[in-house]
């Protein structure tokens, strides 16, 4: 499986970069309260045999994700710190695995669009 893109290359912008800079001096302070929701789609090329695309199934497929940091519960700080985990942004980049379902004698280009919400990663994604 290749990717097209990535979540988190598509992620800098001016804004963000802007806001990168400024929260090197207190992370999380500038962002606070801010909450942003960021949805992207996601391209993934899978590649299946010809077995596997006539005979169709399972096939476990790994997202890039944004999810709240488990240390600091999004603060962004710990221990009157800044968290060590996340840096003091309240969030950490991670992924997560879930299970496509291709139907049997799949077309080669064949596109299949899914939300995260449709495979439980909305909030993931935040």
């Amino acid at each position: 499986m290749r990717r097209r893109t990535s979540l988190f290359d598509e992620i800098d912008t001016f804004s963000s970069r802007v806001d990168d800079f400024f929260s090197g001096f207190l992370p999380g302070f500038f962002d606070r309260g801010k909450e942003k929701r960021i949805e992207k789609d996601l391209y993934l090329n899978l590649i299946l045999s010809s077995r596997e695309a006539a005979e169709g199934g399972l096939f476990p497929i790994t997202v890039p994700v944004i999810e709240p940091c488990p240390r600091c519960s999004r603060s962004g700080f710990w221990d009157d710190f800044i968290c060590p985990l996340c840096k003091g942004y309240g969030r950490i980049r991670s992924e997560r695995e879930f299970g496509l379902i291709v139907p049997p004698r799949v077309k080669h280009g064949t596109e299949i669009k899914l939300s995260m919400e449709d495979i439980g990663l909305r909030d993931s994604c935040a």
